[in-house]
Parts: C-alpha cells; structure tokens; sequence
C-alpha cells in the first residue's frame, strides 16, 4: 500500500511540474499554414483544354489533294491552319493557310491539285502559293463565303512538360475531321537531320511532343493550352516498339519570305 501512494505521489509531482514548464513544443509541419497565390481544381483544367481546343479547331481546316499520272490518279488528304483573312465582299473571304510542302508537291516538285474541305462536304479549290523546302513549309490560298477564324500565334517559346494540343484530320478526313488530341512537350527544339532536293542534308529543329498524331495530321497545328499555334505538325516516328514520338516544326522557325502571309 505504502508503494502505491509513493507511485502516485511522483506521478503527481511530474504532472505538476511538466504543465508548469514554459516550453512549448509545436508539430511545424502540420500547424505551418500555406498560402497559394491560386488554387486551381481538375475541372479548372479540364475547362482550359476544352477552350483551347475549341479556340484551336476553329483555325484548322482539310486538305485534299489530287495527283495524275499517264495511268493512274493518287488522291490524298491532310491539314492546314488558317493564318490570314481578308474580306473580298460581304459574300466572299480570301484566307492563306499554312501546311507542309510534302501535302501540296510530290517528291520530285510537282504540283498537286489541292482542294479545302469541310465536314460538311463543302469543298473550294486551292492554290500554291510558296514552298520551303528546306522546313517542308507551304502556303497556300483559297476563297469561300464561310467565316473563318484566323490562328493567334504563340509569342511566347513552349517548355518541356507543357501541354499541347495536336489538331488535324487524320486516317479519313470525311470520318474524322477536326481529330483533338491532348500532350505533353518532350523536348523542344531537338535537332534532327533531314534530306531534301538530291538527297542534300539540312539541320532542322523539331517541337517534340506525345499527342498523337497520325496520317492526315500533316500540316495540322500544335497549339498550347491558350489555344495558340507553336508548330506544324509534320511527321512521326513510327514502329512497333515506339509510341508517342511525334514532331512539329516551330512556328517561330519559318523563314521570313513567309512571314508576309501572316496576318498581324
């Protein structure tokens, strides 16, 4: 009996002096309160691709493209973004969309015939109006009575891990126009070696980025999540054992004897 009073009387006496004590331990990590400067929830992101996807599909139009031989006529299809508009009448609209040369010329540098398409089976003859080789760039004009919109360009240079928005009209145009696809830059500016006219090699730099892309997205646009264009889509590495490699030439990069065709 004496041993259990002992056992609690220092009990007692701990109880008292550690509620006496003036230190004062705090969990920092829980107690720490952090402020961010803006919260951001999935369904606000999920609205950001939305818009920039609708702003992005405005600008980007079929292609479709006729070639003849002596024995033979080769149809083909793909995309292209509208750069500039000028109205001609209240009934009719001149516009210049960009794409690559390999969609418009073949590879001995013949003209195609190019026509503009739309969903809805509407469609308007094409003219040629420059090449690039070196970047496999093309413009080319058109005139329709429908209202278009014009593509903003990126003023800005993307990042590794931005998001981008592929859009175009792949595998049959007729069955999926206006294809979005959603993701992520994987290495910008990377330097990859091409051949051109007489197999002469040129050194040309690539947005590489994972939306995938397939054929009929050539001359399609790469746009960032504000719906702005970067970059033509133009081709992918394609094997069995490889997913998610596809490449755009930067919008930054054309040469400037294009730049007039641009709208400001």
């Amino acid at each position: 009996m004496k041993k259990v009073y002992i056992f609690i009387t220092i009990m007692f006496i701990l109880f008292i002096t550690s509620s006496c004590s003036k230190t004062t331990i705090i969990n920092e990590v829980i107690n720490r309160e952090v402020i961010y400067g803006e919260n951001i929830s999935i369904l606000d992101f999920e609205d950001a691709i939305v818009e920039a996807s609708n702003i992005a599909s405005k600008t980007v139009v079929a292609i479709k493209t006729e070639t003849k031989t002596a024995i033979m006529t080769n149809n083909s299809f793909a995309s292209g973004v509208v750069i500039s508009k000028t109205k001609i009448n209240d009934n009719l609209y001149s516009y210049y969309v960009i794409t690559n040369k390999h969609v418009v010329a073949t590879n001995s540098g013949n003209l195609r015939t190019v026509y503009i398409s739309f969903s809805e089976g509407d469609t308007y003859s094409a003219s040629v109006c420059k090449l690039d080789d070196t970047k496999d760039i093309a413009i080319i004009s058109f005139e329709c009575p429908r209202i278009l919109e014009v593509a903003r360009v990126a003023t800005k240079k993307t990042e590794v891990g931005r998001f981008v928005i592929a859009v175009g009209n792949p595998y049959d145009v007729d069955k999926y126009y206006s294809t979005i696809t959603v993701g992520n830059v994987s290495y910008v500016d990377r330097i990859i070696i091409d051949k051109i006219d007489d197999n002469k090699e040129v050194r040309n730099l690539y947005i590489q980025h994972n939306a995938e892309i397939n054929h009929g997205n050539s001359g399609g646009g790469l746009f960032n999540i504000k719906g702005e264009l970067l970059g033509i889509n133009t081709w992918k590495i394609a094997n069995e054992d490889i997913e998610g490699m596809g490449f755009a030439i930067p919008i930054d990069s054309i040469s400037e004897d294009l730049l007039e065709y641009f709208q400001k």
